[in-house]
């Protein structure tokens, strides 16, 4: 191995010490034009960047150093023995631990230069924090932001903290939600009015005795749902001055009231239909007997395809 020693003039022939190895040599490290020649004449090269370094070398008596920094001694000792020491050495390694979170109120040194925060530094935050958030932790603490800077060290933590909470807890990145939609009900429930059906499918129900429709007591009904396989009956013929009310609404109240009464509605017979319908509008003259008709109808299909749902998916 060819080791440079003198470096007062530029060898013809450079060493290969530190050939393929790049140092990072910080600007306040003492000697520092005589480092670099070190280096260089022995194969190595010196970078401007730290991220682009294998080596950073820096003077180990100072306080501001960078994490995984590396004292000078090491390119020293390495020429003076001729052989590359082990950076990790307690002789060489100073400055904090790469990785490691500078404390509050800390003496240890920070970059001086400060990058601006881009976009995709936004949104990287804020759904950190959010994420963060649904789990518990406290946003307007440090320990959330110590560990984002574990993970991204592009801003210190303290940067990270203040991002957040003075411009980002206000105003979300655009490609961000700050309020998602909420998730839809997984059983609906008629939120307006319910709107009569012109055309009932058909089908006839045979073997049953015939059963008028009566109204539940007031404070009494009991929601009984109808039947999954439940199909209309086929449409009853109204007189033709009885048309259906463009305007006539089913209301909820309505609606609890058809539920309420549906297993007796299922058990009239078709030749009963029509004056069972007159009976109940008498009772309940909101509607005529053909809207509550039709109503019962759209109530039916309704919960019969809801139930049958539910059936295909168990």
């Amino acid at each position: 191995m060819l080791v440079i020693t003198d470096v007062r003039r530029e060898p013809p022939v450079k060493g290969d010490l530190f050939a393929g190895k790049r140092f990072w040599i910080a600007q306040r490290c003492p000697s520092r034009a005589d480092f670099v020649k070190r280096v260089t004449y022995n194969g190595g090269h010196v970078v401007p960047l730290e991220k682009n370094a294998d080596y950073l070398i820096v003077d180990h008596v100072r306080k501001d150093l960078p994490p995984g920094g590396i004292s000078y001694r090491f390119i020293e000792k390495s020429i003076e023995h001729e052989a590359l020491q082990d950076p990790a050495d307690a002789l060489y390694a100073c400055g904090p631990a790469v990785g490691a979170v500078r404390k509050v109120a800390s003496t240890q040194g920070v970059r001086r230069s400060k990058h601006p925060f881009t976009h995709q530094d936004d949104v990287e935050l804020y759904n950190w924090v959010k994420d963060c958030e649904a789990r518990g932790a406290a946003i307007s603490g440090n320990e959330i932001y110590k560990d984002l800077e574990r993970r991204n060290n592009r801003h210190s933590w303290q940067s990270w903290r203040d991002h957040y909470i003075k411009i980002l807890r206000h105003k979300p990145p655009k490609t961000v939600s700050a309020n998602p939609p909420p998730s839809p009900p997984s059983d609906p429930q008629p939120t307006g009015p319910i709107q009569p059906s012109r055309q009932s499918e058909s089908a006839k129900k045979a073997g049953k005795e015939p059963v008028e429709i009566k109204p539940s007591p007031k404070g009494k009904q009991s929601r009984v749902s109808p039947s999954p396989t439940y199909e209309p009956k086929e449409p009853t013929q109204w007189p033709a001055d009885e048309p259906l009310s463009k305007k006539a609404e089913c209301t909820l109240k309505d609606f609890d009231k058809l539920l309420a009464n549906a297993e007796s509605a299922m058990e009239v017979a078709d030749d009963r239909t029509e004056d069972a319908w007159k009976a109940w509008a008498k009772a309940y003259p909101s509607h005529s007997a053909k809207e509550w008709y039709e109503y019962f109808n759209v109530l039916g299909r309704t919960r019969g395809a809801a139930c049958g749902g539910e059936q295909n998916t168990s």
